[in-house]
């Protein structure tokens, strides 16, 4: 079987006379055609399930820190004058999960979504690169079948 590849690797024609490219074409384009969009509306949700997830920690965060805010307005209304509760009940009204960032920072989400976005611009330019291959390559053989 190896001798056979070997045969079509080493003079091309044979592959051209005894495989019709079309019938190739219509057996197995359409089963690639949708392997391929299954591929591309998997990282679409995949990309939407991130940043829900994202939104969800976000919002859970948020909520922790309400939580905490109201333990320590609650302890400050029953215990007043206690030093030590004093110095927790600050400690639990500063809790801040979600923190600020400034602009030269990121964070691992924004890192993931720029190496997603940058994966995809590659893919973009490489069909966009194969395309206009073909398109050379056809308009050649055009000009070569013309003259």
């Amino acid at each position: 079987m190896a001798g056979t590849y070997y045969q079509y690797w080493k003079s091309p024609e044979l592959l051209q006379q005894h495989v019709e490219w079309e019938v190739v074409l219509l057996r197995h384009g359409p089963t690639y055609a949708f392997v391929i969009l299954c591929e591309v509306l998997a990282l679409i949700m995949f990309r939407y399930q991130s940043k829900a997830l994202e939104l969800m920690r976000y919002f859970s965060n948020e909520a922790t820190n309400i939580d905490a805010r109201h333990t320590a307005f609650l302890s400050a209304l029953q215990f007043m004058d206690k030093q030590k509760l004093s110095k927790l009940i600050e400690r639990l009204d500063a809790t801040e999960r979600n923190f600020l960032i400034d602009k030269h920072q990121r964070t691992l989400e924004m890192a993931n979504n720029e190496n997603e976005d940058r994966m995809i611009e590659r893919i973009r330019t490489l069909l966009d690169r194969s395309k206009g291959e073909k398109q050379e390559a056809v308009k050649k053989k055009k000009d070569d079948g013309e003259e």
